[in-house]
């Protein structure tokens, strides 16, 4: 098991050095991991649609479960919000409906290590 959680943390970095890459190439500031979200940022989501909002940490397909508030990078919302900054207005095909959703705050979850036993 340690080792799926340490390949699983192998893999959060590394696409959180793409993002970074790929957010400077933009002309975007990504001094402050915490501005941009990645794997493990805590989102806070408007709906713009119906005023609501929702809270996530955005996860690995395996670690997802939206009922206790882990966001899967791999859902329609996952991938409408990964790259993206505080503040700004994604569009999310779910399957039920288009949603527009403005990302209220982010900021880093705490997440666990593998070397904790």
């Amino acid at each position: 098991m340690q080792e799926s959680t340490y390949q699983d943390e192998v893999e959060v970095n590394l696409t959180l050095i793409s993002v970074q890459e790929q957010s400077s190439v933009r002309g975007r500031r990504a001094e402050a991991s915490s501005e941009i979200v990645t794997l493990g940022s805590r989102v806070l989501l408007e709906d713009l649609d119906d005023s609501t909002q929702e809270e996530y940490t955005l996860v690995l397909s395996p670690e997802a479960n939206p009922a206790e508030g882990r966001l899967s990078d791999e859902s329609p919302v996952g991938r409408a919000i990964v790259g993206h900054h505080q503040g700004e207005v994604v569009d999310a095909l779910a399957p039920s409906r288009e949603r527009h959703l403005r990302i209220t705050s982010v900021s880093r979850a705490v997440l666990s290590s593998c070397s904790e036993s």
